[in-house]
Order: structure tokens, then sequence, then C-alpha cells
């Protein structure tokens, strides 16, 4: 069961903290242009015998050619976290207030050298065959792993009796990731059934990285403990913390899966098995709709803008920066759902920084190039109506100004039809007594984000029909 999201002091240390976070809004004032990049025809041949897709094959060039059918394994993503970078150093406290106590986004999560990390991810789509991603975004040099293995959980650390099995990449139990790469590993035998909980051990035999690959709450949970336990039954008085660590996908093949979904978003969307995205998953297969069902929010993301310091961060670059790692990576995606847009119009001016607002059209641009990127990758593309804010905790973020902004963009997505459909998230989530508010009984706390039941509410108003 993952652990409840405390948004109110999450708000309340954002305010604290993140004065830095706005400085960099204001590049994002500029015009966006519009329009699918021209398609590139030609054939591509190597002059040195390597037969490419699209060249004609001789009688010479047979013996060099080396074909696999196409639909030998069909993969899909069951599993997902959108890669980020960690705090470094603690960020300064409003006076009077305490550290957060335990692990969160904003604390420091604890190195690993000559450790094992045992990660539970709750898989979305079921399979016979399972193959991870590891990621070595964000450092500047190679990350070792060392030994890894994949297994069922049973509980706790616990892995269940006869599932675990070794990884290899490219053959080799141990690989070194090179920096800003994504290792894939080889594909291995193992009975996967939807909404599954599935332990990932990665052994680490030196220090990792110094600007590592994390994300905080996208597991079920983490183990640490000293030493190469990767093919261990149960990780003894392991430390136990829901970092991810270098840990960013989990592919699976052979089952009648139909693709991926991707859903990208902020914090709304990003986290674990009770967040919309993985609901939606769950509501798909009671229709017999087999589709892996991948989270790639990122608390604090924007679709227009970033911060550069190590603070700001962690929030992680924009949305229309990553769109090449974060869904057209993906496997076999069909949809993809855009819910993002409240920080490009929450952030200006929130914490008492100058800075000036972002316009409608300003976000309405941003959405409009993921749509054009979208149908570019021949993919369908849904948006969802931003939901209510007003009497947020976080300082500046909410003005009557900014609720006029969020209408505006809400009557496009509804009226404009540029996104293939839309999911009314607004309308599932508001008071009806007073609609630029959330309904008391989603709300978290912090009249921002949904609680569990919000997150469930948002799931329901998806249209299952949509996804054929």
């Amino acid at each position: 069961m993952i652990a409840q999201k405390n948004f109110p002091a999450r708000a309340l240390l954002i305010a604290g903290v993140s004065v830095v976070l706005l400085t960099s809004i204001v590049a994002q004032q500029a015009v966006i242009g519009f329009g699918r990049a021209a398609q590139v025809a030609g054939r591509l041949k190597n002059q040195r015998g390597a037969i490419f897709p699209g060249a004609k094959v001789t009688a010479t060039d047979e013996g060099r050619v080396f074909t696999q059918s196409p639909n030998a394994d069909l993969w899909v993503g069951s599993w997902s976290c959108s890669p980020v970078p960690p705090l470094t150093q603690a960020p300064p406290l409003p006076p009077g207030m305490k550290p957060p106590e335990g692990d969160s986004l904003f604390t420091i999560p604890p190195p690993v050298a000559n450790a094992t990390v045992r990660m539970i991810v709750r898989g979305t789509a079921g399979g016979d065959k399972v193959r991870i991603h590891v990621s070595n975004f964000y450092a500047k040099t190679p990350l070792q792993i060392g030994a890894a293995h994949i297994a069922l959980r049973e509980a706790g650390s616990g892995i269940k009796s006869g599932t675990d099995r070794a990884l290899t990449f490219s053959g080799q139990p141990s690989i070194a990731v090179s920096p800003g790469a994504i290792a894939l590993s080889d594909p291995v035998a193992l009975s996967i059934p939807p909404n599954t909980d599935i332990a990932v051990s990665l052994f680490f035999p030196e220090a990792a990285p110094e600007k590592r690959t994390v994300h905080f709450n996208a597991v079920e949970d983490s183990y640490t403990v000293p030493g190469d336990a990767t093919g261990q039954a149960i990780l003894e008085s392991a430390r136990s913390a829901k970092w991810a660590y270098f840990l960013v996908g989990l592919d699976v093949s052979g089952a009648a899966n139909r693709g991926t979904i991707v859903a990208i978003g902020d914090s709304i969307t990003d986290g674990g098995s009770l967040r919309w995205p993985a609901l939606l998953a769950a509501r798909l297969l009671t229709q017999k709709k087999n589709y892996g069902v991948l989270n790639q929010g990122i608390a604090g993301n924007r679709i227009l803008g970033q911060g550069e310091d190590d603070f700001s961060s962690i929030f992680g670059v924009n949305a229309l920066a990553r769109l090449e790692r974060d869904v057209f990576g993906q496997p076999n995606v069909k949809y993809l759902i855009l819910y993002e847009g409240i920080n490009d119009i929450g952030l200006p001016g929130a914490f008492g920084a100058p800075s000036p607002p972002v316009t409608p059209a300003q976000v309405i641009a941003g959405m409009r190039q993921v749509i054009a990127r979208a149908r570019e990758h021949g993919l369908v593309i849904y948006g969802a109506t931003l939901a209510p804010f007003e009497g947020t905790v976080l300082p500046g973020y909410y003005t009557p100004e900014k609720e006029v902004t969020r209408q505006a963009v809400n009557q496009w997505i509804r009226s404009a039809r540029e996104f293939d459909g839309y999911f009314d998230f607004d309308e599932a989530l508001q008071d009806p007594a007073h609609p630029a508010r959330l309904k008391p009984e989603y709300d978290s706390g912090d009249h921002l984000h949904p609680n569990d039941s919000g997150e469930k509410a948002m799931s329901e108003a998806i249209d299952l029909s949509r996804f054929k």
C-alpha cells in the first residue's frame, strides 16, 4: 500500500524554498510555432554491406542480412517513472519549521555503494516475458550495475518462491551505463499477472554517480541492504524508503496486450498504484482491454518552463523537452493523455517572487505543440481539463486572474476540438457549490492536490470507450 502524501506540509516547505524556482519562467514567453516536420524520404544503405530497412537486398548481400519477425515480441510498458535528479543539499526551511520526518521529495536520498536496492513496482500490464530499463540520465560518469534480479513480490521485501530470475545486459550479468544513457536488459521468461507487485533488485558495487537518477514515490516500496543481495528471498534489516534508484521502466510481452497508454503530468498524476493512471489500467482490465498504462508524472512539472538550480531541478525538465524520452521512447505507445498546465498558471508570482503571468494563449500554445508532436508519431492524444485550486495554501499560487486563465484554457480544451478528445477532470473534482474549489471529500488538505478518493474520481471520469 502506498503511503498518503502529506500535501499540506509539502506545500509549506515549497513556500519556504521556491523563490528560485520562479526566476526561470520569463524565458517561456516567446511565441511557439506549430506544424508537422516534413517527412524525410529516402533509402539508407551502409556502403560496407549492412542492409537497412528500405534497401534492396541482392543475392550478394543475402548472407549479410539478418531478419526477425516484427511480431516476435510485442512489448508494452507495464510500469515506468520519469527520471529526475535528487537534492544534493537540504533546502532552507522557513523560520520555526521542522525538517520533514522520513523520506520525502525534499530530502536527500541515501547514497548507494556496495549495496543492493530492491524496488517494488506495480505493473499494470501482464505477460510471460519481462525486461527493465535502467537510466543514467543525469550523471557525467558511468553507472556500474553489478547484478540485477527480478521476481514477483510476496510481502515486504520478500519474493515469491520460484519466481526469482537473474537479469543480463547484452548477455552479461553486469553493465556500465554510460552518462545520459538508458540500458535495456535482456528479456527473461517470467509469468506476470496484470496489476501485480514486482521486485526489481539492483546491486551497485561502486558509489553511484554524484548526479543520481531517481524518482520519489513512484515505487510501492524500496529496500536497501549492504552487498550483493539481489538473489536473496528476503532482505533482512533493510532500510525502507520510497525512492526508485536508476530504474525507470519495466516492459512485458507475450500476453494479449493491445499497446501502451502514457499519462504525462505533474504531482496530481505522479505516484504509484493509487494514482489515476494505475486506477485507469485496472478499470480497462474489467473490460478486457489489456493496456499498459505508464505514469510519467513529475511533481512541480510544467509544460513550458523549468528551473536549473539544485532545488528546482527536482521538478524535472519541461513537458515539451521530455516527450522523446518519456513518451515516444516507450514501447508500442498508442495513446497519450496530457494533464498539465496548472503549475504554468500558478507558479508565476507565487511565494512573493515577481514574475509575469502566463497567458491562456501561451499555455494553449504549449498544448498545441504536444498535440503536433503526438500526431507526428501517430498517437491518439487526449487532453484533460485543469482542476480547481482556489484557496490553496501555497502563497500567491492562486489569484482571481489565474482562475480566469484556468477557465479560458479549459474552455479551449472543451470547445476547440484540437485534441482527439478530452476528459473533464475539472467537472469531476469541483465543488458544485463553489466550482473554483475542490470538492471537500476530494481535497488532500492543501486545496490543490486531490486525495485518494479524488484520484479515483479522476480515473472514473475517463471514458473507457476511447481506448479500442
